[in-house]
């Protein structure tokens, strides 16, 4: 991966973690409170002989299903990014901060591999054409952008399987960029315990709750900037 490409998708992560909060939802399935952050989807095709690539797969498979969970789900939020099995098989990553109950998920998916003709293998081998092939869970945020930064993207790329995208993101959070400030006359001398890194253009500090680092006049506008930013959290 480009070092282009892994910043782009950092920024991408890094935003939707920051204005993702813990909120609590009523689950519409079991009816009982429940905390919700991100939810990470996989969506898989079943093992067969014919082998979708990217540029494919995304026109025929993704595009269609992000569209129908915008639609139908209010999907609004979300990063995805596509992955290739040890097998060949393409898949799909999806963080959204909606909660999109898992027979919508899955049914659309079937639905879309059923129409372009991925489900024949599974029927002669099940006698089905409904595969278990998505699983959805809760983020931990600590894991996420490991998720996104890992080496099967740059595997793909050097196994020449990526002609067309590899990973994207809705337009909210393409619109937005990090949240800055000027320094201020008072900023407190940093302990160099931290982990600090030093660019031509800026000090990197690296903090497990980095706001806690600001002057309260700098709390105060980054505690604003989430208030208008943060994203909603759909339940569908």
């Amino acid at each position: 991966m480009s070092s282009g490409a892994a910043k782009r998708i950092r920024k991408a992560v890094d935003i939707l973690m920051q204005l993702s909060p813990e909120v609590w939802i009523t689950n519409p399935i079991t009816q009982r409170r429940e905390t919700h952050t991100l939810s990470f989807i996989t969506l898989t095709i079943p093992e067969q002989e014919y082998k979708p690539q990217a540029t494919e797969g995304h026109k025929l498979l993704l595009a269609p299903w992000l569209l129908c969970m915008k639609r139908k789900y209010g999907l609004s939020v979300y990063i995805w990014k596509a992955e290739f099995q040890k097998n060949g098989m393409l898949h799909y990553h999806i963080t959204t901060r909606s909660w999109i109950a898992y027979y919508h998920i899955r049914d659309e998916w079937n639905y879309l591999l059923n129409k372009n003709g991925l489900l024949e293998n599974h029927k002669i081998k099940f006698d089905s054409r409904y595969p278990n092939g998505t699983d959805v869970h809760k983020v931990r945020m600590d894991d996420l952008l490991e998720m996104y930064l890992q080496k099967e993207i740059s595997k793909a790329i050097q196994n020449n399987k990526t002609k067309g995208k590899i990973w994207d993101c809705s337009k909210a959070i393409k619109d937005l960029n990090y949240f800055t400030a000027l320094e201020p006359s008072d900023m407190p001398q940093f302990n160099t315990s931290l982990d600090i890194r030093r660019t031509d253009h800026c000090t990197i500090l690296k903090h497990t709750n980095p706001s806690q680092l600001l002057p309260k006049q700098l709390q105060a506008q980054y505690k604003q900037w989430i208030k208008e930013n943060k994203f909603p959290c759909n339940i569908s």
